[in-house]
Parts: C-alpha cells; sequence; structure tokens
C-alpha cells in the first residue's frame, strides 16, 4: 500500500512544481529578473569560506538523509544484481536538480514581487530569510485567477505529502531495524525470535 501511496506523493510535487514554474516564469512581470538574480549572481570567492561547504553539506545531508539508514534499508530490499552505485547517484542527482528547478519558481515570483514593489530584487530575496520559499509560495497563489483556491489546496497538500512521504521512509527503515533486530535465519526461512 505504501509504494501505491508514494507513487502519489512523489509524482505531485513534480507536476504541481513544474505548472508552478511554468505560470510563473512565462506569465509574470518581473520574473526574468528573479530568475537572472538566482543563476546569474554568483560570487567565486564565496566557495573559499568554509562556512558555505558546511551549510551546503548540511543541506545536503538533510535532505538526503544518508546518516539515518534509509537508503541503506531500501538497498537491503533490492535485487542482489542491483547497482546500487548508480541508484544512489541518480537520487542525489535528482534531489538536487529538483531543488534547483523549485529555485526557478521562487525566484520567479521574488522578481514579480520586486517588480510590484518598486524593489530590487536582491532586497526582496534577503528580506525573507530562510522562510523565503513559504513566504513566496503562498505569495504566488493569487496569480491563478480563479483557479487559486484549488491550486492553493494542491500545493499544500503537496507539502504535506511530501513530509509524510519522508515520515513513511522513516518509519519503514525503524521498522525494518526492528524486524530483523527480532528475527534469525534457519536454513533458508526467517523466524522470528520470540518463536524460539
Amino acid at each position: 500500500v505504501l509504494a501505491k501511496i508514494t507513487y502519489v506523493t512523489v509524482i505531485l510535487p513534480i507536476i504541481l512544481m513544474t505548472v508552478l514554474v511554468i505560470r510563473t516564469a512565462f506569465f509574470l512581470d518581473g520574473a526574468v529578473d528573479g530568475i537572472q538574480y538566482y543563476i546569474g549572481k554568483f560570487e567565486w570567492h564565496q566557495l573559499l569560506r568554509l562556512e558555505v561547504w558546511a551549510a551546503a553539506c548540511s543541506q545536503i545531508f538533510f535532505s538526503l538523509s544518508p546518516g539515518f539508514g534509509t537508503a541503506i534499508m531500501y538497498s537491503s530490499h533490492s535485487h542482489p544484481k542491483e547497482d546500487v552505485y548508480r541508484t544512489s547517484i541518480i537520487v542525489a542527482v535528482v534531489n538536487s536538480l529538483f531543488s534547483l528547478f523549485s529555485g526557478i519558481a521562487i525566484f520567479s515570483i521574488v522578481g514579480h514581487i520586486a517588480f510590484k514593489e518598486g524593489k530590487d530584487v536582491a532586497e526582496v530575496a534577503s528580506s525573507s530569510g530562510t522562510g523565503l520559499a513559504f513566504i513566496t509560495i503562498a505569495e504566488s497563489m493569487e496569480y491563478f485567477g480563479a483557479a487559486a483556491n484549488v491550486v492553493s489546496v494542491l500545493f499544500f497538500t503537496m507539502l504535506l505529502t511530501l513530509g509524510l512521504d519522508s515520515s513513511f521512509a522513516w518509519i519503514e527503515t525503524l521498522v525494518g531495524i526492528c524486524e530483523d533486530l527480532l528475527t534469525t535465519t534457519k536454513g533458508n526461512t526467517s523466524i522470528p525470535t520470540w518463536k524460539l
């Protein structure tokens, strides 16, 4: 059952984010300025700061959760000949690409807000801090016209399903650990230890 639910909770965010990018990047005034700020503002000297690398590492570790053991638990259910290295690279790359893709939607909206308020994109982007994505996405819902309420419900349902999706993975990891601790193998069959 969780596998079927996961198909929806994984595909729905991709579809909704694509709709949001199309609606904001191509149809809002000032969106191009926001995207140029997002992609074009690159300060090479920042790569020499350890704090930047620490923040990047903590974000990717938080995003992929390698220390929690979910990937290891899922790989234990795969076929023995499965190329787990290739799969892990695909997961990491797709995760990062989705984050970059989402950034286009966010900064399109930031560019539009800056255009609407007559401010610089950098000023609007820095004023919101870490909550930038949530503020801009909530702001963007009004740009869907008559469908604003439907899109709002869909988008915030998507956020809920993303949280549930992470929870499914964590819970399944804990269940897998408990299951491994409570079973032992005799011959070709696994026997719960409480039955021994």
